[in-house]
């Protein structure tokens, strides 16, 4: 097993948790564009496609988010 400082430590997590914001930043960005989709599609399949996706990126935003 490795040892670490706590400088390294604290690098690490620090990256961890710039990883999570820019996953979150990111889907949030698609669930935005998704539910554009839906909104233009309506209930076409696409549309229906869309608004799973939108559903899908919000739940794992929420998820993330409790890591931060």
């Amino acid at each position: 097993m490795i040892n670490l400082t706590t400088e390294e430590k604290a690098a690490r997590y620090d990256a961890l948790q710039a990883a999570i914001k820019h996953t979150i930043k990111a889907y949030k960005r698609r669930r935005t564009e998704a539910l554009k989709n839906y909104q233009a599609y309506g209930a076409l399949n696409i549309g229906a496609y869309s608004l799973g996706t939108a559903d899908a990126f919000g739940q794992a935003v929420e998820a993330m988010e409790r890591w931060v």
